[in-house]
């Protein structure tokens, strides 16, 4: 083989591989809904939701974070210690649905600050 139709099989297989990784992203990325829809969402399905912290609990290895202004959402997160998270901060956070006392909530998978308290 030489190098002209080596560099073509090579450059074949770096474009397929870049759209394989592009399908497997887009098929297992949670899905973003905003905070009415995680009621209507099935127990343990994936998503992503983005709001405002309005009020933080810190419990045991447990804090609790209320998400929204007119609508809200509750993240519970486990973790060793206290969260760093506050009042008016804005964050991303990927979780699945799951439901505690008859009400649904969104246990974290993974968070992210978007914006800091103004």
């Amino acid at each position: 083989m030489d190098s002209e139709a080596f560099a073509r099989v090579c450059l074949g297989m770096a474009l397929l591989s870049i759209f394989f990784l592009y399908v497997v992203v887009a098929l297992y990325s949670p899905k973003e809904v905003e905070i009415e829809e995680i009621y209507e969402k099935g127990i343990d399905e994936k998503v992503r939701l983005k709001g405002t912290i309005v009020n933080v609990i810190n419990a045991n290895n447990t804090a609790i974070i209320s998400l929204g202004h007119y609508a809200t959402a509750d993240v519970v997160v486990f973790v060793d210690g206290r969260i760093s998270l506050s009042k008016g901060q804005e964050i991303r956070v990927d979780g699945r649905i799951a439901e505690f006392r008859g009400k649904k909530e969104l246990v974290a998978d993974e968070i992210s600050l978007i914006s800091d308290v103004p």
